[in-house]
């Protein structure tokens, strides 16, 4: 998945800086699926379109549209699109210009001729993940990253500010001026870039490490915007390589993961458990009824425990899945026993949009207490 998003990020910052030819470009986001028929009707669905966007066109328009939308034909017709649950496809009049991108989360299918690439939708995929700043500091240097998607995005060197030169001291010690902190000095520079680089990329976390008064400095003087983004301290010397400074992150990021996905299930089972029809969205637990609900196309989220084996069915009439000991009521006697379900119920929750979590450690074993899976749905 991780390395799904970062070609979805790679493939954003491209259309970006890309102009198209001709200064328009045809967006369009589909749900593939691994029948042809479904490429042919994706196909009928932009050629509608497009159709009604060219009545508007003057004609030479028309005749970009109509080249930017053969490039999408052929694409279709040579290599329908499989298996992930969205598809984002560019194309200009010219054919240097055409992506295809395949995206882990399904969109609203729509169709835009436009100035500039429509990415608003993938960006929304996005805005789930957290992007991490980190600050490793002393009195002589500070490095600012980035971390996302599990790399690090961007990195910051900042030498610290070079004292300023103060004339001979005064007869009388009073009248003397302080000579200013090395440690506040680097923290007030350190801050500013931290607002900078707010500014160009936001980022949902901010950690500190390196020298303790340093950090300490940097704490007492963060404005609100950072202050509300300020996480943790982490035990790091402030010469620790780029890879060392990753891991930590990484490591910080995923006790985060861990008590959110502890916190998610407890959530689940209570809202399972209890029902009230106060809730705005309703829960799922087990595998006959998460089975039922995903069949019926009503669940949204999906929670799955990570190393949990299912053994149950699938209808080899109709492909319905289904618990072994409740077969397809449309049809009986072609139901047969899988040895794991539990990759076929993610590929078809994926394929319908919905989200799915695979949850680990304590919360996979609070799960798999109640059945392994569960998920929440519409009421």
């Amino acid at each position: 998945m991780d390395t799904c998003l970062r070609a979805l990020v790679a493939t954003i910052e491209t259309l970006r800086a890309a102009v198209p030819p001709g200064n328009r470009v045809l967006s369009v986001y589909l749900h593939p699926s691994l029948r042809r028929s479904t490429a042919r009707a994706h196909l009928r669905f932009v050629r509608a379109r497009c159709r009604q966007i060219r009545a508007r066109l003057a004609p030479p328009d028309r005749e970009t549209l109509d080249r930017a939308l053969a490039q999408l034909e052929r694409y279709l017709a040579e290599a329908p699109p499989v298996g992930q649950p969205g598809l984002a496809i560019f194309a200009a009049e010219d054919s240097d210009y055409f992506y295809a991108v395949p995206l882990p989360e399904r969109t609203g299918e729509q169709v835009a001729w436009s100035e500039r690439p429509l990415l608003g939708p993938m960006q929304r995929i996005l805005e789930d993940y957290e992007r991490i700043a980190i600050v490793v500091a002393d009195r002589a240097w500070a490095r600012l990253y980035t971390v996302f998607l599990g790399v690090i995005e961007q990195q910051v060197l900042l030498q610290a500010p070079q004292p300023r030169r103060l004339g001979p001291p005064r007869l009388h010690p009073a009248l003397s001026r302080r000579r200013p902190d090395p440690a506040a000095e680097q923290a007030k520079q350190i801050v500013r870039a931290l607002l900078e680089l707010l500014q160009r990329r936001s980022f949902d976390r901010l950690l500190l490490a390196g020298e303790c008064e340093v950090v300490k400095q940097i704490q007492q003087r963060l404005p609100r915007p950072l202050r509300e983004r300020y996480t943790r301290n982490l035990e790091l010397d402030p010469r620790a390589s780029d890879v060392e400074v990753l891991r930590a992150v990484l490591r910080t990021a995923g006790e985060w993961a861990q008590e959110h996905q502890v916190a998610l299930v407890r959530r689940l089972v209570d809202a399972a458990l209890r029902q009230s029809p106060s809730l705005d969205q309703r829960a799922v637990l087990g595998i006959p009824a998460t089975l039922s609900a995903l069949e019926a196309g009503r669940v949204r989220h999906l929670l799955v425990a990570h190393r949990m084996r299912m053994a149950d069915a699938v209808c080899l009439a109709c492909g319905r899945l289904a618990a072994s000991d409740r077969p397809c009521p449309a049809h009986p006697g072609a139901t047969v026993t899988l040895p794991d379900l539990r990759g076929r119920l993610i590929d078809r929750a994926a394929r319908q949009g919905v989200r799915v979590d695979l949850v680990v450690g304590e919360a996979a074993v609070l799960l798999e207490a109640r059945g392994g899976v569960g998920g929440w749905f519409a009421a």
